[in-house]
């Protein structure tokens, strides 16, 4: 390890100490969700052929099994709601969580030009 990264590390790792912060304390305002069949579906659909081309059996295999939960539980798959069905605090929620990713996407961009 070079100690020119090692902020960079530190910094990564405030950062997701800070998410998982965020996460569980606005988990706990929440509550118990119930799982969503139809993402797990989705995200085995993603993952089974991404593994497969990276030829990484886990990413292939976790594909598998969350197409398999997803098709089990066809039947109690829901439609996402448009944005004018959701209520005011979902938008909020919805629209903090896409600015955060977008920031975290271009911090992560300017770090590994930076690095480079």
């Amino acid at each position: 390890m070079n100690s020119s990264s090692l902020p960079y590390i530190i910094i990564g790792i405030v950062v997701l100490a800070a998410l998982a912060f965020i996460f569980a304390v606005h988990r706990s305002k929440t509550g118990q969700a119930k799982p969503d069949y139809r993402t797990m579906f989705i995200m085995g659909v993603v993952w089974l052929p991404a593994g497969v081309a990276l030829d990484n059996p886990g990413l292939w295999g976790m594909g598998i099994v969350f197409m398999i939960a997803g098709l089990v539980n066809k039947d109690k798959w829901e439609e996402e709601k448009k944005w004018a069905d959701l209520t005011p605090q979902e938008q909020k929620t919805k629209l903090i969580i896409a600015v955060g990713l977008g920031v975290l996407v271009l911090v992560g961009l300017v770090v590994y030009f930076m690095a480079r």
